[in-house]
């Protein structure tokens, strides 16, 4: 199986960049697993044909790569998962405010729990992927036991529906192969389940106009794919730097501190890689345009950790587009390229219209409500994808 693993990973590349590598990746999860029972054999691969819908065009676009071999140190895509929970401010800005982002969800920076001034927020959002082929929801809370810090906490749930399996086929038994019976499909479903818990601090005072603040969460997991049952913990860690004058912050963001464990069975247990990322924003208010402006911008992984984060075209007499792998040491320019940018324009504080960029072809915008004194809050994202839309709605009170 970890053979079988392995060679789906590399077979995966194209489909990862082209068709979003945060949104589809748990397609790759399912493909992964593509066998019967216990068995580890990696001939047994058609021991489980899976026919849905959903994976129809995964396993289209495998055929289009030449499966070659993979280390056993290839983990890049092991906790693409997460990625795709965020709240749907932060998808309308393509992901790139976590310098900024201060809720609970499992993609937020947790040094930036303890920035806001306002005590406690509860938010809850709904993300339907690809005309509701999967989703996504997530319940947050972030509460603060002082005003120098903040406790969030977060359940986050992915859900893939209507996957047909021939788990329930007889068996040839000249051959060992599944014998086809349209009667004796099996529909199943797949599934992630996220649990995260972070404490950040801020530190005021110790430079005039300059705060800081520090902060650690840790997420347990719990993935749920077709006969199989995986369990993993990991922690994430990072930092920020704002300037009250210019209105400028920066901020370090490391996941998988630890290298995340995700334990499936005794003959086979999953890591995640770490990841570092740097983001940057200015946020200012502008009284000729009665509202506020801000700009944020998020770095790939420094670390070199993303795996196949780019598409590469090829001359006018060869159309092909092929992925690779830029690293900052070899080409920081088409590194720098690869991050994720926003821009917000808030009015009177009480409208929010928001545009984002991360991938080639990722735009995503939307909007939000401020209502009864910024405490609660209506926010909408949409994410243009030539497959097929994404949306997320949300709402959160604050007090």
């Amino acid at each position: 199986m970890r053979q079988e693993k392995k060679g789906v990973f590399y077979a995966l590349k194209y489909c990862f960049c082209k068709m979003r590598i945060n949104e589809l990746n748990y397609f790759k999860h399912i493909a992964c697993w593509r066998t019967r029972g216990d068995s580890m054999n990696p001939q047994s691969e058609n021991n489980l044909e899976l026919t849905s819908y959903r994976l129809t065009l995964l396993l289209a676009f495998q055929l289009l790569i030449i499966i070659a071999p993979v280390s056993a140190d290839d983990h890049f895509y092991s906790d693409e998962n997460r990625t795709i929970f965020s709240s749907p401010r932060s998808a309308a800005l393509a992901g790139s405010d976590r310098v900024f982002a201060n809720d609970a969800s499992p993609f937020t920076n947790p040094a930036m729990l303890g920035y806001e001034d306002r005590a406690h927020q509860v938010a809850l959002s709904y993300a339907g992927f690809f005309g509701n082929t999967f989703s996504t929801s997530i319940l947050s809370s972030r509460m603060k036991p002082d005003p120098a810090s903040g406790i969030g906490i977060s359940l986050s749930y992915l859900y893939v529906p209507d996957i047909q399996t021939n788990l329930g086929f007889d068996l040839d038994p000249a051959s060992g192969e599944p014998v086809y019976d349209p009667s004796k499909i099996v529909s199943s479903f797949a599934s992630d389940l996220y649990f995260r818990c972070g404490y950040g601090h801020r530190f005021t005072g110790l430079l005039r106009a300059i705060d800081f603040g520090l902060g650690a969460a840790i997420t347990a997991k719990r993935s749920n794919l077709v006969g199989w049952t995986g369990y993993g913990i990991g922690v994430d860690g990072g930092g920020y730097v704002s300037f009250a004058g210019p209105g400028i912050a920066i901020g370090l963001y490391g996941e998988n501190l630890t290298t995340s464990y995700l334990y499936w069975s005794s003959a086979y247990q999953d890591v995640a890689w770490p990841h570092a990322r740097l983001g940057i924003g200015w946020k200012k208010d502008i009284r000729d345009i009665y509202g506020r402006i801000q700009l944020t911008y998020e770095s790939a992984d420094f670390l070199g950790n993303d795996g196949i984060n780019s598409l590469m075209a090829g001359d006018e007499s060869d159309t092909t587009v092929m992925p690779e792998r830029v690293r900052l040491s070899e080409d920081p320019a088409s590194f720098l390229m690869l991050g994720k940018a926003g821009a917000e324009y808030t009015i009177f504080d009480r409208v929010a219209l928001r545009i984002g960029v991360g991938l080639p072809n990722a735009v995503s915008f939307g909007g939000g409500m401020y209502l009864f004194d910024r405490s609660f809050t209506v926010d909408f994202a949409y994410l243009v994808h030539e497959l097929a839309g994404t949306y997320q709605l949300g709402i959160s009170y604050q007090w």
